[in-house]
């Protein structure tokens, strides 16, 4: 199973992450940086009995986005049954960052409902951006 958690302390302007698969997408004035997930499952046994995960810890500033989305979004299908990937989120990403986050929802739900089109979708979708 894939989970990715993020605390914040605003206090020091930190943000702590730490993820089973999942990456973190975070925008800087336009550079997106991709912090990723530890390769083990949450759930499982052998040879996952003492898995460990990485805790990061990001300095963010004033402004920087940050994202974190399940593998259904970036696998859902399109009619050539091609995926929607990791890759195409991230430009799409780099393409929107200056814009607000409502704005970027919209933009964000509208792309996957037309690279889907008519397919049906096969995962839950969780899409979770904000800005600090």
């Amino acid at each position: 199973m894939d989970i990715a958690v993020c605390t914040i302390n605003f206090e020091h302007k930190t943000l702590q992450y730490a993820a089973a698969y999942r990456p973190l997408l975070m925008n800087r004035n336009g550079e997106l940086t991709e912090i990723k997930g530890n390769k083990n499952p949450i759930g499982g046994t052998y040879p996952y009995k003492n898995k460990q995960f990485d805790n990061h810890t990001i300095n963010f500033e004033t402004g920087d986005s940050f994202y974190i989305f399940t593998d259904g979004y970036v696998d859902q299908m399109n009619t050539e049954n091609r995926k929607y990937t990791t890759k195409r989120l991230r430009d799409a990403l780099t393409e929107i960052w200056n814009k607000n986050m409502d704005e970027q929802h919209i933009i964000v739900e509208q792309n996957i409902r037309q690279w889907q089109a008519t397919s049906e979708q096969l995962d839950d979708i969780l899409f979770i951006g904000f800005r600090l």
